[in-house]
């Protein structure tokens, strides 16, 4: 967030958002479209394969700590926060 200048931010009526509030935001907008997404991408990782777990533990580990929480409760996955 620290890379976009305030003053150009302002002048296009822009706000930022952390990646995490964002995609926080797109789960509450969105789920179905949200979950169908985040399956594709799932499927799609083959060096290595992860499982959706996986996935929701690296999400956590880079501060996506609401949207893992938020699709974990979308898949019935237990994960620890």
């Amino acid at each position: 967030m620290k890379d976009f200048p305030r003053e150009i931010l302002q002048k296009y009526d822009i706000d930022v958002q952390h990646p995490d509030v964002f995609i926080s935001n797109l789960i509450d907008l969105n789920s179905k479209v949200v979950k169908r997404a985040f399956i594709k991408q799932v499927s799609r990782l083959k060096n290595p394969p992860q499982s959706i777990g996986e996935v929701l533990n690296t999400f956590r580990k880079i501060e996506l700590i609401e949207s893992a929480r938020k699709l974990s409760n979308l898949f019935d996955c237990a994960i620890m926060f």
